[in-house]
């Protein structure tokens, strides 16, 4: 052990004496917490958060690559939907954005896919009628990005707050989507114009040299929100 100089442990002691001491010094007497665990369950970026408007308490987050969750309250636990995804069709777990019927508090709207790259494959839209705790599928014809650029600017589909048949999706690359039956089958509004995005290529070549060649297409269509003012119940907004 390395000899120390006297004079330097005196002056170590008084500052430590004078920081415990809570009437002297700089230092204050720290205050009283509690100190409680988190507990983490999933994965991935949260990238929003989607309230009904009402049910108090009901909540659902979407991740960009682990999947969305349920809160039933504001005490609840968080509870994973998308634990039965398998191996094969793991592009689902980026969740792109998710729709709540504003009539209907059972159910639940979720489009779903990781990457727009060539190598993935094409979104589905899961449309569930009791919360999340069973899904149905639809394929749809074109790509999601719940892991790319954009992915917290908003919710880009939504439940006509009139006709909970009538839903609207926002896409990253194929425009505009509408379903009439509950988000079983989809048609894209053509009437819609186009969005397309130029990326700059000083940006293009920095995320090709990091490998981000998901990133380099725009984001589209960010959000969409439905007026209910602007038609009675039972008709489209």
């Amino acid at each position: 052990m390395k000899n120390i100089p006297a004079f330097t442990l005196l002056a170590s002691l008084s500052l430590f004496l004078t920081g415990c001491n809570p009437g002297r010094g700089r230092l204050h007497k720290p205050e009283s917490y509690t100190w409680k665990n988190v507990r983490i369950v999933g994965g991935g970026f949260v990238d929003g958060f989607v309230y009904h408007p009402e049910v108090k308490g009901l909540v659902y987050a979407r991740t960009d690559m682990g999947g969305a969750y349920r809160r039933d309250s504001a005490e609840g636990d968080w509870t994973p939907l998308m634990d039965w995804v398998s191996y094969e069709d793991v592009n689902l777990m980026g969740v792109e954005t998710i729709a709540l019927d504003p009539n209907d508090p059972d159910k639940l709207y979720m489009a779903c896919g990781t990457y727009s790259n060539d190598r993935a494959p094409d979104g589905e839209i899961l449309r569930s009628s009791d919360r999340g705790e069973t899904f149905e599928r639809t394929k749809v014809p074109f790509k999601m990005g719940g892991n790319e650029n954009g992915r917290g600017n908003g919710e880009r589909m939504t439940v006509d707050p009139n006709n909970g048949n009538i839903l609207y999706l926002g896409t990253r690359h194929a425009g505009l989507w509408r379903s009439t039956d509950g988000a079983v089958t989809w048609q894209k509004v053509e009437s819609f114009p186009g969005i397309k995005e130029t990326v700059p290529d000083s940006i293009k070549e920095r995320q090709r040299r990091r490998y981000w060649s998901f990133a380099m297409t725009g984001s589209g269509i960010v959000s969409v929100i439905c007026d209910p003012a602007s038609a009675q119940r039972g008709a489209g907004s």
